[in-house]
């Protein structure tokens, strides 16, 4: 390796170090853990705190042996942002975060996709976010948007997804990253769900899961041996074209899936309205169930049932550790939690945990903004190069 490769390397572990470190750190301390010269450390953190990316805090005590008092390191919560999105059909939410992911801000807007040009839209929406916030041009180095359809992960183009089609053949990474001269990451919502349980939900410490989303849409997600699983191309988890009955399969089934006709909140909401002639909302139908309205109860449990077995089969071929149901279901939990359990629990040798998320829709977010945090490290350096270009006064 070239010494300005090692050199860059170097600097790209430190702030690594120092951004995933729950407390500072002192130079000693950084060279011990890295295993770099103490020289070598102490060059590149004088150049990091010139770039005003580090600041020192001084030690509260001595050190057992008397003396100064230590000095400690810390990477600044504001010398780089990130932002997590989540597009769905009515609405698109954004969250901005420092490198710590301390500090986050949310902002929730509902639009008509039909009614407006979506990027620019969704462009008009960063910046305001970003100006309202106080976060300066350059400061924000990554995006992650979380999407519900499929995508090509070459061009960052939306190939598939019947619930935005107006975002369908946009190279939304491509426009964004023009935009505001940063990296951009798409991922389907329930990959990026399943990295916003693994990081804070119920996935934490887990290396086999399962995230099945059931909304409007139904999809899962899979974590494999600790990394989520990829498809050959890329519609891995449509378990919403899964069968359960071969008379839901109809012409439309490549558009919407067998298992969504019977399952989804949507499909749920036009039944009730076909038998009783009233549009309901999918919360307003578990309400009445959990008021003892029988048709509502039935007709949770109907589709509770085509769930539970989609999930024994998911768990027949995987083996998870746990499954997680999330979406706008989880609002079922109360009526249809007991009766899952019961019809998996007699169908699967081996039966892993199955709860309900409690992330609710900030789970997409979560995910993007832990997945736009993941290497920044790498754009950080990349900002130290092109402001000082000659770093031949580091040790490599």
């Amino acid at each position: 390796m070239r010494p300005s490769n090692i050199r860059e390397e170097n600097i790209r572990q430190i702030l690594e170090l120092l951004r995933i470190s729950s407390e500072p750190l002192s130079r000693a301390e950084i060279a011990r853990r890295l295993n770099l010269s103490a020289p070598s450390v102490s060059a590149i953190v004088q150049v990091l705190l010139e770039k005003k990316m580090l600041y020192e805090v001084e030690a509260e005590s001595s050190s057992r042996l008397g003396g100064r008092k230590p000095i400690w390191l810390r990477l600044r919560e504001d010398c780089a942002y990130v932002m997590g999105i989540h597009i769905d059909s009515r609405t698109i939410s954004l969250v901005v975060s420092d490198v710590h992911a301390s500090v986050m801000h949310e902002h929730v807007v509902e639009y008509d996709q039909a009614a407006v040009d979506c990027v620019p839209f969704l462009v008009q929406e960063i910046k305001k976010l970003l100006s309202d916030r106080g976060i300066g041009k350059g400061a924000l180095l990554s995006i992650g948007i979380a999407v519900p359809g499929a995508f090509d992960v070459k061009s960052g183009v939306i190939t598939l997804a019947p619930n935005i089609r107006h975002w369908e053949n946009i190279p939304l990474a491509v426009e964004l990253g023009q935009q505001f001269d940063c990296d951009v990451l798409i991922e389907n919502v329930v990959n990026m769900a399943v990295v916003g349980e693994r990081w804070k939900g119920k996935i934490q410490g887990r290396q086999n899961a399962v995230y099945i989303k059931i909304d409007q849409g139904i999809r899962a997600g899979i974590l494999i041996q600790g990394r989520l699983y990829k498809g050959f191309s890329n519609m891995e988890g449509e378990v919403g074209f899964s069968i359960t009955d071969w008379r839901s399969v109809t012409r439309s089934s490549k558009d919407y899936g067998a298992l969504e006709s019977i399952c989804s909140t949507l499909a749920i909401e036009n039944r009730v309205k076909e038998r009783l002639q009233v549009n309901m909302t999918f919360g307003q139908i578990v309400d009445q169930a959990e008021k003892g309205q029988q048709y509502m109860r039935d007709i949770l449990l109907e589709a509770s049932s085509h769930i539970a077995v989609t999930v024994a089969n998911v768990v027949s071929v995987l083996n998870p550790e746990i499954v997680v149901i999330g979406g706008q279901f989880c609002e079922a939990q109360s009526v249809v939690n007991d009766h899952i359990l019961s019809l998996i629990e007699r169908a699967v040798p081996n039966m892993p945990e199955l709860v309900f998320s409690d992330l609710e829709e900030t789970v997409y977010c979560l995910g993007a903004v832990h997945m736009a945090l993941d290497g920044i490290e790498d754009r950080l350096v990349e900002r130290i190069i092109l402001e000082d270009a000659d770093l031949s006064r580091l040790r490599a």
